[in-house]
């Protein structure tokens, strides 16, 4: 499975107070929407309920690029490789 990067633009947005953290991070999973959708879910707060694509920053305020020879493991579950998720845990 690809291994992405999704690195946060315009950090000083105020869409990325929906976010536990601002910063790089590292995402395996299938395809740009779902490694989108796994950093959303590991980072995201406060959403409004329904189709959070519009409101959350790590859908349309990063960018996201496959990383080849990332060194992470490309087997295994749709995840956020880094940071730990434990790093989202509460505001930056």
């Amino acid at each position: 499975m690809p291994i992405w990067e999704l690195t946060p633009v315009h950090a000083y947005d105020v869409t990325w107070q929906r976010s536990t953290y601002v910063g790089p991070s590292i995402v395996r999973a299938a395809d740009e929407p779902v490694a989108r959708q796994v950093a959303s879910q590991t980072f995201g707060r406060g959403m409004p309920p329904g189709d959070t694509r519009l409101y959350d920053p790590w859908h349309f305020l990063a960018t996201c690029v496959v990383v080849r020879d990332s060194g992470y493991p490309e087997d295994g579950p749709d995840a956020v490789l880094w940071p730990e998720p434990s790093v989202g845990e509460g505001p930056q």
